[in-house]
């Protein structure tokens, strides 16, 4: 079974986007294969299923992921760590890294605090800020995991770029 969409633009008379997936029926079901391996769905369930690809693929939407900050290493770390974790408010945390990554005499804990302060500007909506944060910890120690995190932040740098110009933003 394959589903296929086609969009046409009243204006320009033409194709505007194609939607296709295939899809393999099973014993009265059919079997879709994706992320989650296999899974048997009826014929309305695959409709379902095409609109929500479709939905994700041109429409704003949120997906979860997972970051790693520097919760410990000096006393200082683990402190803003602590009250992150305890408050869950990261406009506080930013600060306090902020200032760390200024003040301390120390350029391991200063590298660490400009990490996490990529990371608390991305978790605050700025992922622009968050690579200004990010080429200043690199300055510091070039690291893989600066690298790693650089190519995300451009990833979501183009995201809020196209939300925001599809939004009129």
């Amino acid at each position: 079974l394959t589903v296929s969409w086609n969009f046409y633009s009243g204006y320009a008379l033409k194709t505007i986007d194609t939607y296709q997936n295939n899809y393999q029926r099973v014993f009265g079901g059919a079997e879709v294969g994706g992320p989650k391996g296999k899974e048997k769905y009826s014929f309305f369930d695959i409709a379902r299923t095409a609109a929500e690809d479709y939905f994700t693929r041109i429409a704003p939407h949120w997906e979860n992921d997972h970051r790693l900050y520097y919760s410990s290493g000096t006393e200082a770390l683990s402190r803003i760590s602590y009250e992150l974790n305890y408050s869950g408010d990261w406009d506080v945390a930013a600060e306090s890294w902020k200032n760390l990554a200024y003040q301390s005499k120390f350029a391991k804990e200063r590298y660490m605090a400009s990490y996490n302060m990529a990371l608390a500007s991305e978790m605050i909506g700025k992922p622009k800020i968050a690579k200004d944060w990010l080429l200043k910890a690199q300055k510091i120690s070039p690291t893989k995991e600066v690298e790693k995190y650089m190519v995300i932040i451009d990833r979501q740098i183009l995201i809020y770029d196209v939300v925001s110009s599809q939004l009129g933003l």
